[in-house]
């Protein structure tokens, strides 16, 4: 007697109610890293854009991005950015950025070279100047988390420098 034929296990793709493939769970911490990609492909060339428009990016709803990113609007996914960016600064800028001066010489060197190693930063990812745009008021709501870089920055600066006098004015002309 002939052996009948196996039957394959494959079963089609799932799909959803509106007939399109689902989408494959993902962790939420997957799920997050998906969103924030999508974001930086469609805010870095568009800063208009909005969270309708990272969502149809990221493949999702515009509430699941609002779930991950609470606050409505491209504010959160922008200070999400910014955060991620600035935990990578001290590693794109080097140790050396980090390291009392012991002279004004030793400030120019590093300075130099962290200007240096910025700008081919900033050429290799495209649009580094995403966060330019949300300074300005009526911005996006983490005015106030770059202001607290920037005098972050200028207190290592004044640190580094040994010889400032710490005021508002020397704080001003660091982070011009």
């Amino acid at each position: 007697m002939p052996k009948a034929k196996a039957k394959s296990k494959k079963s089609p793709a799932a799909k959803g109610a509106s007939g399109m493939p689902k989408q494959k769970r993902l962790s939420p911490d997957l799920r997050r890293v998906q969103i924030l990609e999508a974001a930086r492909k469609v805010l870095l060339p568009n800063p208009e854009a909005t969270i309708d428009d990272v969502a149809d990016a990221a493949g999702v709803t515009r509430q699941l991005v609002s779930l991950y990113f609470p606050g409505g609007g491209v504010g959160a996914l922008y200070g999400a950015m910014f955060d991620e960016y600035m935990a990578a600064l001290p590693g794109i800028l080097g140790e050396e950025f980090l390291a009392p001066a012991k002279s004004n010489a030793d400030v120019r060197r590093t300075t130099e070279r962290s200007v240096a190693v910025f700008l081919d930063w900033a050429e290799s990812v495209g649009q580094p100047w995403i966060f330019s745009n949300i300074v300005r008021p009526g911005g996006i709501g983490i005015s106030e988390r770059i202001e607290a870089s920037q005098d972050y920055t200028a207190s290592m600066m004044i640190q580094a420098r040994g010889d400032l006098a710490d005021s508002p004015r020397v704080r001003a002309a660091i982070v011009c």
